[in-house]
């Protein structure tokens, strides 16, 4: 049984590039947020809730998900976002439990990797073993965002304030990394972080 180690970490936080180490490795990762966006764009039952609750605007004339009419208001409405997740959040879990009970049959040692923005609103949190938070000083956080994609310092901002308080994640994880640093620097911590995740074994009386 693979031992499932959870990463999550606050929008610019770095955390796909510590994902995109641990993949360089030969470690698999499985990312929430692209499952999200998967089943979101094809799945009919999730398209059928997200229409009836925030309206047509919500996907295009081609069925993909209108992200950018959806951002616009679920950030700036708490209540909206949480009605978006409770729909999205079930059939994600249901994904990432399928594709590691998958893995599972084929390596019966090692870990695997769930990247997760929302690790903690999702409650992906109960189906890991262990956590690891990405931390980074909010200035560097915004600049990453704004070279990234094209929002605006307030954005961004409100984007944060509807994330899990980094603070809080941390206290809560097992292993936390501070991606302040130059790009060698992370990728020592990475490494040092892949020997002791290589020792690590699932927690087995953790429910699934």
């Amino acid at each position: 049984m693979l031992t499932r180690i959870g990463i999550t970490g606050g929008i610019g936080s770095g955390k796909s590039e510590v994902c995109g180490k641990f993949s360089a490795l030969g470690i698999t990762t499985i990312s929430a947020d692209a499952i999200a966006r998967q089943l979101t764009d094809s799945e009919p039952s999730i398209r059928k809730k997200i229409i009836a609750r925030f309206g047509p605007e919500a996907y295009t004339a081609s069925g993909i998900l209108n992200r950018q009419y959806i951002a616009g208001i679920v950030f700036e409405n708490r209540e909206r976002l949480t009605a978006l997740n409770a729909i999205v959040h079930p059939a994600v879990i249901t994904t990432i439990d399928a594709t590691i009970t998958s893995l599972d049959k084929s390596k019966e040692t090692g870990y695997v990797i769930v990247e997760a923005a929302l690790l903690f609103e999702s409650r992906l949190n109960k189906k890991v073993d262990y956590i690891l938070t990405v931390v980074a000083d909010e200035r560097l956080r915004i600049e990453r965002v704004k070279k990234r994609d094209d929002m605006s310092d307030e954005q961004i901002r409100l984007r944060m304030a509807n994330q899990f308080p980094i603070d809080k994640a941390a206290e809560a994880s097992d292993f936390v990394v501070y991606n302040n640093d130059t790009p060698d620097a992370l990728h020592a911590k990475i490494k040092f972080l892949h020997t002791v995740f290589s020792t690590l074994k699932p927690r087995l009386k953790k429910k699934r």
